[in-house]
């Protein structure tokens, strides 16, 4: 009897399985699931939830970026948002947005407390409200990821790279300063959220910056764009203009992913002053040489015309 008993207990626990392996998604999306056929038991959130059945999903987020859920499903279930570094799971509620703080992957869980019957399945959407540029302020902190709207018939901007190539004349998007507390090589990358392509110029000042393995535009086919990739090299107390954006207006709003990664260590530069400093020490240290040679010349001379003096009064 108590055999029997523990061993119906045991196919009880067995048929509470565990969350679904993840299905790796891309924001923004529209998704239609449906649930685990057995119900499961969900230990990845720091509450655990039982006998739900389940669906899940992971995504990369970009850094300070909004996300939002709509659903016009009829059906009863739960989207909750897990990031990677912790067991909260927070519960995301319709239509209403929520910050994204970090640059990590995020699981999304669908759960209900009933089980779908044939045919049903589960729709809702997940979509980035982009958050405009002009709250941002100079970028130092890498890597640095932005999702940026550009509107309708934004004018473009103009900028000293503008003249220096033909390969377009006009950029529709936004200017970002960057700098650095160290010596680095930056990787700068966009991607196309729109069919458009996307391109980058790099300023300081009224300066056009000389890029490093340039691809300026129509590099990287990206979603339902075009971006573009450059390298560039950065120095303590430079500030950089980052100038990214559309090669051609549209009556449409568009959007583009903006991606600041350092990849390397650039090399480090001398200010003015300090070249100076080197050229006085190499300068004066050639110059106590030359002194150090004059000195044991004469003294030399003046050893040898003593001993000829000697040697003369001898005889």
């Amino acid at each position: 009897m108590i055999i029997n008993f523990l061993l119906f207990n045991l196919l009880i626990i067995e048929s509470l399985g565990t969350l679904p392996t993840s299905t790796p998604i891309n924001l923004p999306i529209e998704i239609s699931t449906n649930l685990s056929s057995e119900t499961v038991n969900i230990t990845e959130c720091s509450k655990s939830i039982e006998n739900v059945y389940a669906a899940s999903f992971i995504f990369d987020s970009p850094k300070e970026t909004v996300i939002n859920y709509e659903t016009t499903s009829s059906l009863e279930f739960t989207v909750m948002l897990q990031s990677s570094s912790s067991k909260e799971c927070i519960l995301l509620e319709k239509n209403k947005d929520i910050n994204i703080t970090t640059t990590l992957q995020y699981r999304v869980i669908v759960i209900s407390s009933t089980a779908l019957v044939e045919n049903q399945s589960i729709k809702f959407s997940l979509k980035y409200i982009p958050q405009q540029n002009d709250t941002i302020g100079t970028i130092s902190d890498y890597p640095f990821f932005h999702m940026a709207t550009v509107p309708s018939l934004l004018m473009s901007s103009s900028d000293s790279c503008q003249f220096e190539t033909t390969s377009y004349n006009n950029l529709y998007g936004y200017t970002y300063q960057i700098k650095s507390n160290t010596d680095d090589i930056l990787e700068i990358n966009t991607c196309g959220y729109s069919e458009e392509v996307t391109g980058i110029f790099v300023t300081n000042g009224d300066k056009c910056i000389k890029t490093i393995n340039s691809f300026q535009t129509a590099d990287i086919q990206c979603f339902n764009g075009v971006g573009s990739r450059l390298e560039i090299e950065i120095h303590p107390d430079l500030t950089l203009n980052i100038h990214v954006g559309f090669l051609s207006t549209s009556e449409k709003e568009r959007m583009f992913l903006l991606n600041i990664t350092k990849i390397g260590d650039g090399e480090e530069e001398h200010e003015d002053w300090q070249l100076w400093m080197w050229f006085g020490i190499v300068t004066v240290v050639i110059m106590a040489i030359i002194v150090l040679m004059v000195v044991a010349i004469f003294i030399y001379e003046f050893i040898q015309k003593k001993r000829y003096n000697r040697f003369s009064e001898t005889f």
